[in-house]
């Protein structure tokens, strides 16, 4: 088949991919197109519409390469406390795929063997054995890629061992090793599967909408829409399907950037007192938003059933 019939025929199996997850490819510039393609395969078997690779599908897709390399997780116990944002890196190599995972898996390296001074570092044929053995090593592949990115910084930094006169592979699987025994006497919770602790998320979600359908109803059959906030709509949106849900995210993407704006001004450029007065702005656009995000799920729920 050549390069325009295989590049029809992954578009096609695209067909069945959602619009966030096409959104979201954006962002992992040459990354992209291979993960495109075991996105095609996902489909094909029917792991995009399967219950069961749902959330995996989405937290592999959460963060691009770019933003997990500039990550500087601190310690493990930071790490442990914000499992519910990441996958493992089995499921990362599954959901890229190996060859977008390969990709990014000798990047890192070439950046931690650029940190060690050594004789002999990591030749270019390990590295591209190492993405396999990263993926399909029973201790790694259940760590996340901020477990690894921290393992790396802490085996450049003499932490498991300042023996630098050789980097290769017994080298850095002695620093995984390491640190997973580590990681997993944190506490007894620490190395969970990702599974369980999203299952204990979902169920603390169901429990939240489910008060905020009731706050909901109540309000809508006493026609006193006051005791109805903001967060009851985002609940509403969220697990409704409602039509506002594209403008809610529109919305939350620009407050995001109207934070990240603020936080570079008083970063870069502003005096404590004008500081202040920025923070005062945000707040008080924050509560303007919010107040018409009410208003619209005030007029969303008159005029739909709940």
């Amino acid at each position: 088949m050549d390069n325009q019939a295989t590049k029809s025929a992954t578009d096609s199996r695209l067909a069945t991919v959602s619009s966030e997850l096409h959104r979201k490819l954006v962002a992992f510039g040459e990354y992209a197109d291979p993960i495109k393609k075991q996105l095609a395969f996902l489909a094909t078997i029917g792991d995009l519409s399967n219950e069961k690779y749902r959330m995996m599908i989405t937290l592999a897709m959460r963060w691009n390469p770019d933003q997990y390399l500039s990550m500087n997780p601190e310690s493990m116990e930071t790490i442990v406390s914000h499992a519910d944002k990441f996958t493992s890196i089995r499921n990362i190599a599954r959901v890229w795929g190996m060859d977008a995972w390969s990709i990014f898996v000798v990047r890192m390296m070439h950046e931690v063997s650029q940190m060690v001074q050594v004789k002999n570092g990591l030749t270019e044929k390990v590295m591209e054995s190492l993405p396999v053995q990263f993926a399909n090593d029973r201790e790694c592949s259940q760590l996340t890629i901020p477990d690894l990115i921290l393992c790396m910084k802490m085996g450049v930094r003499g932490k498991f061992g300042d023996d630098f006169n050789r980097l290769d592979v017994p080298t850095v699987f002695r620093w995984i090793n390491a640190y997973y025994a580590q990681r997993k006497d944190i506490t007894k919770y620490s190395m969970r599967p990702i599974e369980q602790i999203h299952a204990e998320r979902e169920k603390k979600n169901a429990d939240a909408v489910e008060r905020s359908f009731a706050t909901i109803r109540a309000a809508k059959a006493s026609n006193d829409y006051s005791t109805i906030m903001a967060y009851h709509f985002d609940f509403l949106v969220k697990y409704c399907g409602a039509e506002l849900t594209e403008a809610m995210v529109n919305e939350r993407c620009q407050d995001e950037m109207l934070q990240e704006f603020v936080r570079v001004k008083i970063e870069n450029e502003l005096s404590p007192i004008d500081a202040k007065s920025a923070l005062r702005d945000i707040a008080g656009y924050n509560e303007t938003r919010w107040m018409a995000k009410k208003d619209l799920a005030v007029g969303w729920i008159k005029e739909n059933e709940v």
